[in-house]
């Protein structure tokens, strides 16, 4: 099992630069939204300047950049850099994918060549998405969870049923409703102890983030799916985000690049759930084998 303390250590780095940002800014001081106006209008410059230089285009001294980076999570300017260049890179993968819609002229060549284009695209792009500090965290929260309860609705509600079963081959207490009110009940039901798997491509579907928005309520710790970008209302709501990379065409033909791109995090979780508590994991797996008798 991960270290407790380097757990929590982690926890506000879970939650991206940008959506850090927002949350601080409203209460920031005069001197903090100079600081932070700036980083957001030039953020390509700030990731190759050092603090005496941000201290001097802001306006402020080096002493209160450091105080910032320090409320917003970070160790110090350095770290608050690395995290800067992280998101930037983010966001540059999550537009190189350019999904190619599918059109009445195309022949069935054409259909599968974007199809096969469009999941590969979009998987590259999430696995540079992926933080390893933040998966390795979430690994540790599923582990540590009494009940998981995974929300999710249309073609995410399919990836919520997978991930169901998958923690139930590792004896974890979980629930993948398909009814949305039964979801809603069982966020309210929630604990400090629970964990939550909110999953939205878009980050917008009302029905998830009122699920992910009620289990916070309850105390319970939220890990949020969804599309990377700056902010989306089920990204508010989380501790924990993990990314995936589509940038689905107007004829979305079943969510097929998001939903691949949301079945590789959802393997990339549990082998890290599997890694991390390896005996155990592994002799239930065993233990749960459904051996398939050809002769029945």
């Amino acid at each position: 099992m991960s270290n407790v303390g380097r757990m929590k250590g982690r926890m506000m780095n879970a939650k991206g630069l940008f959506i850090r940002i927002k949350d601080y800014r409203s209460r920031a001081s005069a001197a903090e939204k100079n600081i932070i106006s700036f980083v957001w209008d030039n953020m390509g410059a700030v990731t190759s300047m050092n603090v005496r230089d941000l201290a001097e285009a802001t306006f402020t001294s080096s002493s209160t950049i450091i105080r910032l980076c320090k409320k917003l999570g970070f160790k110090g300017y350095r770290e608050f850099q690395r995290e800067l260049l992280y998101e930037l890179a983010a966001s540059d993968a999550r537009d190189e994918v350019v999904l190619e819609d599918i059109v009445k002229e195309d022949g069935l060549e054409q259909v599968v060549r974007k199809v096969m284009r469009s999941d590969i695209s979009s998987l590259e792009a999430t696995a540079r998405l992926v933080s390893l500090d933040v998966l390795e965290v979430c690994a540790a929260r599923v582990l540590s969870a009494k009940t998981i309860n995974l929300f999710g609705i249309g073609q995410s509600q399919l990836v919520c049923r997978d991930f169901e079963a998958k923690l139930m081959r590792i004896n974890k207490q979980c629930h993948a409703y398909g009814d949305w009110h039964n979801q809603l009940l069982s966020a309210k039901n929630m604990s400090e102890r629970d964990l939550a798997v909110a999953i939205s491509y878009s980050g917008m579907t009302r029905e998830t983030v009122e699920c992910a928005r009620t289990a916070r309520e309850t105390g319970a710790c939220i890990i949020a799916m969804t599309r990377a970008q700056l902010d989306s209302p089920l990204a508010r709501q989380a501790d924990y985000v993990l990314n995936v990379s589509a940038s689905e065409p107007l004829l979305r033909s079943g969510a097929m690049a998001s939903r691949m791109s949301q079945l590789v995090v959802i393997d990339m979780l549990y082998a890290a759930c599997v890694t991390e508590d390896f005996e155990r994991c592994s002799a239930i797996i065993k233990h749960n084998i459904i051996s398939k008798d050809p002769q029945v």
